[in-house]
């Protein structure tokens, strides 16, 4: 019998959308949509069977499909950072944690505590214990999926029991063409700035201008796979802060969000793994535009802080939309 984790909670709408998650990670799954056609794509990469997600192949390459990352998205360098003048020293490699590490949101089984069909929504709770792969406070956080007309809503709240550091996002992999590469999709991300990084990809403090370089996506343009990103462009507002568009199936992704950071990754390859549509076997499948806070914002002063104390509750909303032309 399929553990429950795994078993995929179902949302549709009118149009013909449907979308699907599991509670292992409160993973994003799968979801259709009708291109300009009529024809369903699955504009997000993902594994063949929902209980792969669980196999011991898939979590070593720590792709993160559709998962809910936490209890920090993206890296933090130095082996961890000080809180209130006490360091906390964070599991990773070669001082570098990374989504969580081993104790990340993505790897736990979240609890179903809403489900609508009527009104498309779905919710999952979870409850983390102080120490867990470091960090200072016990958390409870909430993940809502809403499925709207034309649009998927993420809705994010946490609480904490002592002083800590949160930073959540979704790990969606997009292709709104649902069968080829992103090579020739066109791309606009509204920043001017992204964050320099290491050699390490953790961020230095520093921002770069994005005029004159390669990462120059202001004005919408064919992805360039010469240059792959995983970079952390610094927003300017929260409305159409990014566009991804294929011109084969008609399919426009938009993204809206209240966060100061959207992490853009374009992945060589997915392979070692069997994804839907065969896309382990393409080259640069799908991007990533993940709304958070920035890497290695505790410490970095200048950074948007993340930190959460009792008290205050986290809170953060980030929209996907649909269109078709």
């Amino acid at each position: 019998m399929q553990h429950k984790a795994f078993v995929p909670i179902q949302l549709t709408n009118t149009r013909g959308f449907t979308l699907e998650c599991i509670p292992f990670g409160a993973t994003l799954t799968r979801l259709q949509i009708p291109d300009r056609n009529g024809t369903l794509v699955d504009v997000l990469v993902g594994l063949v069977h929902e209980r792969d997600y669980g196999t011991d192949a898939y979590r070593e390459r720590n792709w993160c499909l559709g998962a809910t990352i936490g209890p920090y998205a993206g890296r933090i360098g130095g082996g961890g950072f000080t809180l209130d003048q006490h360091f906390f020293q964070l599991k990773g490699k070669n001082g570098i944690h990374l989504h969580g590490e081993d104790a990340g949101w993505q790897y736990k089984h979240w609890e179903v505590c809403e489900y609508d069909p009527k009104s498309q929504v779905v919710s999952f709770l979870l409850n983390t214990v102080a120490g867990e792969g470091g960090y200072p406070a016990s958390v409870s956080a909430k993940v809502t999926y809403q499925l709207g007309h034309d649009f998927i809503e993420i809705r994010y709240s946490a609480t904490c029991d002592a002083p800590t550091v949160l930073n959540l996002t979704n790990h969606a992999y997009f292709n709104p063409s649902g069968e080829n590469g992103i090579e020739g999709q066109l791309l606009c991300l509204d920043s001017d700035e992204y964050l320099l990084t290491d050699a390490g990809l953790v961020p230095t403090g520093a921002k770069e201008a994005v005029a004159d370089s390669p990462f120059d996506y202001r004005e919408c343009r064919e992805f360039e796979p010469h240059h792959p990103m995983d970079h952390c462009f610094v927003l300017k507002r929260s409305q159409q802060v990014a566009t991804v568009y294929s011109s084969q199936s008609g399919i426009k992704i938009s993204v809206d969000t209240d966060q100061p950071g959207l992490v853009v990754f374009t992945p060589r390859r997915l392979d070692g793994v069997k994804l839907r549509n065969a896309m382990e076997k393409m080259a640069f499948p799908a991007i990533c535009l993940e709304c958070q806070g920035f890497p290695d914002a505790p410490n970095h002063a200048n950074f948007p802080s993340t930190r959460l104390v009792p008290g205050q509750t986290y809170q953060q909303t980030t929209r996907y939309s649909f269109s078709v032309d």
